[in-house]
């Protein structure tokens, strides 16, 4: 009941608003494949060869990462800050080395 109270106090054009504004966002919005070089550290690497001997997969997907942005220096400072925070800080991979940041729309067509 107090959902529909607050939706009835919003003026009447808003939700067509709202999707106008989303979908101006959204078609800006660009998807970027980021390639990069790593070295585990060797704890990591011990638990990766036997997780890949005991299950036949690799538990982690390490090399490629896809991010979504609208500036090439976001998606470029977002993915320094998650390699930290998932990689280097938790002692997975020694160092890494950015290799290429490929910019494509969202409907998959390559830009750069």
């Amino acid at each position: 009941m107090k959902n529909r109270i607050f939706i009835n106090m919003l003026p009447k054009n808003f939700q067509n608003q709202n999707i106008i504004k989303k979908n101006t966002l959204t078609s800006t919005l660009k998807l970027y494949t980021i390639t990069y070089d790593y070295e585990l550290t060797y704890y990591y690497g011990e638990y990766i060869k036997e997780s890949y001997n005991n299950w036949g997969n690799i538990v982690d997907s390490i090399g490629v990462m896809k991010l979504t942005g609208y500036e090439k220096e976001e998606v470029e400072f977002n993915f320094t800050q998650l390699m930290s925070m998932y990689y280097l800080n938790t002692h997975k991979l020694s160092s890494y080395t950015l290799i290429d940041i490929r910019e494509e729309l969202i409907g998959g067509e390559t830009i750069s």
